[in-house]
């Protein structure tokens, strides 16, 4: 059954938001080696959007898609031992066939592989930095924010997505210009320099990092490549139509993909498309071997900013993908359990909160193609009022639910993609429920109790989510404890 898995809620005028007050360069912490290390060793979200029409959620696991399957156009050059995402049974007499005698076996033979790997707790842990890699490559640059994250809009109840936003009028991308006349402060982008923003008791809580060097150039083009590749490929087939490029978030191509657990499901499920069309181009991208290594590459630095709460991430969705094997991960190098591909040709994000994630978790955005990042594509976080010139190739993490953002339009004829990371704040209530939904716990035996000792009392939970950042002096000892 087709869903959409976005509130809806659209966003208000820009000149109500409150002064963030004066942001200064307070230092600066070079982890550049860390970050190639991560990348070698790992083979990206710029904005989460509702899935278009088409997609649905199962809460089974259907057949892994083979590598005969896979569009050679998008998936480029993969890993043939990559976890093979999975895609839903064919209906037609011919799958039917195929699902007799040895086939079937093969098939299940397959699956139980699959789901096999889903269960093991060192794929994703085993990318965290290691504090002697810490203590060598001990440089970035801070920005000083004069502002509290606990400030930052949030659910009430339990605190485990973040506040939604009342339906007035429609969310838009800001020009540069505009936000110089707002008073916002455009941060340039430095080659090879790491900016990380502390809020004013200096908790690490966002971040524009620089690609590793090597041969990230060619991870950046060949995922360029692949974006494009299914964009041209699904419009070019009718697999999409050139309606579906236009929706509240902006207007291109979405492709989300993953585990989801939000907009009135019951239950966590497998994101999919009912359409084989779309299972491939989806599938396609997730089996890209440059797809791979920035997703990787995403987490890495996740766990590098925040170790506590990157550990937060692990062990929830440990316990997920035990309790459920029919649950499907997009990648075994990534702690993110959904995706967005957002494949253009002009992915600019309106003004949006991502209200449907964890409060106080971050996700991360890639930007991806050609464009001038001096003159549009910047990240802009309008809570701080502050907008970074991000270039194609790096990397943000941010509080989605918490703060509002978007991009700057770029120019006529340039091209622009990205890569979403994200997890929704419901896959978190699920596991701390005991693996069921609120309305279940609270219909069992002292259920409204034990809801509310979960819960905690108002702020408590976002208070202790918030603990779960770092600071630039307890960095390295919160990764040496975990």
């Amino acid at each position: 059954m087709s869903r959409q898995t976005r509130s809806g809620a659209t966003y208000s005028p820009l000149s109500g938001l409150p002064d963030a007050g004066q942001l200064v360069v307070a230092g600066r912490w070079d982890a550049e080696g860390l970050f190639q290390s991560a990348a070698a060793t790992q083979v990206a979200c710029d904005f989460t959007v509702e899935p278009v029409d088409g997609a649905s959620v199962v809460f089974r696991a259907p057949t892994p898609l083979s590598d005969e399957d896979l569009s050679p156009a998008i998936a480029g050059i993969f890993d043939s031992n990559a976890p093979s995402h999975p895609l839903p049974p064919s209906t037609t007499k011919h799958s039917k066939a195929c699902n007799n005698g040895s086939k079937r076996r093969r098939s299940s033979r397959r699956q139980a592989a699959a789901q096999a790997k889903q269960t093991s707790t060192d794929s994703i842990s085993k990318h965290a930095a290691k504090p002697s890699t810490l203590k060598k490559h001990n440089k970035l640059h801070w920005i000083a924010a004069a502002m509290r994250v606990d400030e930052l809009p949030h659910c009430g109840r339990g605190s485990w997505t973040g506040k939604r936003e009342s339906k007035k009028g429609l969310g838009r991308s800001w020009t540069v210009d505009e936000l110089r006349a707002q008073g916002f402060q455009i941060i340039p982008y430095e080659e090879g320099v790491n900016k990380v923003i502390l809020d004013a008791e200096d908790r690490i809580f966002s971040g524009v990092f620089a690609p590793p060097e090597g041969d990230w150039h060619q991870v950046k083009a060949e995922g360029a490549e692949c974006l494009r590749a299914a964009r041209r490929h699904g419009l070019g087939s009718g697999t999409y139509s050139p309606k579906e490029l236009v929706h509240r978030r902006g207007e291109f191509l979405a492709i989300p993909t993953g585990v989801s657990l939000e907009g009135g499901q019951k239950r966590p499920g497998n994101l999919f498309y009912n359409l084989r069309g779309r299972r491939i181009i989806a599938q396609s991208i997730l089996r890209n071997r440059a797809i791979r290594r920035i997703a990787g590459f995403q987490s890495s630095i996740f766990g590098f900013i925040s170790p506590k709460l990157f550990r937060h991430y692990c062990q929830t969705f440990d316990l997920l993908f035990k309790r459920h094997p029919e649950l499907v991960k997009n990648f075994d190098n990534s702690v993110f359990p959904c995706a967005s591909f957002n494949c253009g040709p002009a992915s600019v994000a309106h003004e949006h909160y991502d209200s449907n994630n964890l409060s106080f978790g971050l996700c991360a955005l890639t930007p991806l193609g050609n464009f001038d990042y001096k003159s549009g594509g910047h990240l802009i976080l309008f809570n701080l009022k502050i907008a970074f010139e991000f270039p194609p190739g790096s990397t943000a993490i941010i509080p989605s639910a918490a703060v509002k953002h978007g991009n700057t339009p770029i120019q006529p004829g340039e091209e622009r993609m990205s890569i979403a990371q994200y997890a929704a704040g419901g896959l978190f209530r699920w596991v701390a429920y005991g693996f069921q939904s609120g309305k279940d716990l609270v219909s069992s035996r002292n259920g409204q109790k034990k809801r509310d000792l979960i819960d905690k009392p108002e702020e408590a939970r976002w208070s202790e989510g918030l603990k779960l950042y770092s600071t630039p002096a307890t960095l390295l000892k919160d990764h040496a404890c975990v």
